[in-house]
């Protein structure tokens, strides 16, 4: 399964300066919300190690569809770091 099968990443730029980042998961793609919960826990930690490596001054929202919930730690990071650096935004 690639990363475009689970994974869908919205850029826009914003005005101050820093990175944000929003995890929408919609509960009809993934109906338990522990399983949503678990989820982003883990796309938070991928980006927060990922840290300083990704440019700021945009706004990144990943939405994650049907299929997200049975990746493992690995796979989910290695999706996030492909749709990153597939659009140039790690430094």
């Amino acid at each position: 399964m690639s990363f475009e099968d689970f994974i869908s990443l919205r850029i826009s730029k914003n005005n101050i300066g820093e990175k944000r980042f929003t995890f929408i998961i919609p509960s009809k793609e993934v109906k338990k919300a522990v399983l949503r919960n678990k989820i982003r826990r883990r796309a938070r930690e991928i980006l927060r190690r990922k840290g300083d490596g990704i440019k700021k001054g945009i706004s990144l929202a990943f939405i994650f569809k049907k299929g997200a919930e049975e990746q493992s730690y690995k796979e989910l990071e290695k999706g996030i770091s492909r749709a990153l650096d597939e659009r140039q935004l790690i430094k």
